[in-house]
């Protein structure tokens, strides 16, 4: 009998306990990942399937998401893990990486970032892209982001678990799993897109590389606006305390990013179609000013979670 290592998420309230996910880090030893546990709605044939097709997505990341009451925990704890030290765990990877880049390229790369000759003339401000795609920026900044990538998911599963339990009755029950379900397929492409966009840099494959840019910024913004919409109708809403703050802070976050997308293309355009030489420095004020809106995003699961994880090895 072989054993699997397992994540269990629970609330910390001493009235309720939520178990969210189990994470199964060898998918191969269970072939057949299924539902710990199922919220008591009717489902039509649509939602089932559906439902299936989501719970295979995540299962390919070896997570099945579901919520029941609290349980005896089988198996060898190793450690447990609060979500307040989980959330920064999971995004700050991403920060540290862009600090760092910065750092080594603005003391060790000075002229190749600032006011550096471009496709049409000296450029003032560096890309994003251009700072972490550099040699010695390039392996702290891939090692930090892949480890970032690794965790996400888990994040994403938190929210599909919440999303997908309405507050009241709906209307469309049938668009709301369909809208639910996107969640982590959606988030799965944003972190794909992340993964291509640190190893093909605008110097390497600029065509490739804007197209792996657009569909970050889509499938990212697609998350945003699904997260944001659901988690206001949802029964997390009606019964959180910080759930309201969260989503206005939401709501001001995923506005900012959609304003900021038009503009950060119209610059772009401007450079590499029309050649306008100031252009390129705006867009990449832009790009500065999208990444952080985005990673702000991220942050406020902070005000959503309050699960203490623990990593067991089942017997």
């Amino acid at each position: 009998m072989y054993g699997s290592l397992s994540l269990q998420a629970r609330r910390e309230k001493p009235a309720a306990h939520l178990r969210f996910l189990s994470l199964g880090f060898f998918p191969w030893v269970d072939d057949n990942p299924r539902l710990i546990a199922s919220v008591s709605v009717p489902l039509t044939t649509l939602s089932e399937s559906i439902g299936l097709v989501t719970q295979r997505v995540m299962s390919s990341w070896a997570m099945v998401v579901g919520a029941t009451e609290k349980r005896r925990t089988s198996g060898h704890v190793l450690f447990s893990l609060n979500t307040t030290v989980f959330i920064p765990v999971v995004v700050s990877p991403v920060v540290l990486a862009l600090l760092l880049s910065f750092l080594i390229g603005f003391t060790s790369d000075y002229d190749t970032l600032l006011n550096y000759e471009w496709t049409c003339g000296r450029a003032l401000l560096p890309s994003i892209s251009r700072i972490i795609n550099l040699p010695k920026e390039r392996t702290f900044c891939n090692l930090l982001v892949l480890f970032h990538i690794g965790l996400r998911p888990l994040l994403s599963a938190h929210y599909y678990a919440i999303c997908r339990i309405p507050a009241d009755k709906l209307k469309y029950p049938k668009l709301f799993v369909i809208l639910t379900s996107l969640i982590p397929i959606s988030s799965l492409f944003e972190l794909g897109f992340t993964a291509a966009l640190t190893l093909i840099g605008e110097r390497e494959n600029p065509s490739l590389h804007v197209i792996f840019f657009c569909g970050f910024c889509v499938s990212a913004n697609l998350y945003f606006m699904l997260v944001t919409v659901l988690f206001r109708i949802s029964r997390h809403y009606a019964t959180t305390t910080n759930a309201r703050r969260s989503f206005l802070l939401k709501a001001f976050l995923v506005t900012t990013s959609l304003l900021l997308l038009p503009s950060l293309s119209i610059f772009f355009v401007l450079y590499w179609k029309f050649c306008v030489k100031f252009a390129y420095n705006i867009f990449a004020l832009l790009e500065y000013a999208t990444v952080f809106t985005m990673l702000s995003y991220h942050f406020t699961a902070y005000l959503d979670f309050n699960y203490s994880y623990q990593f067991v090895v089942a017997k």
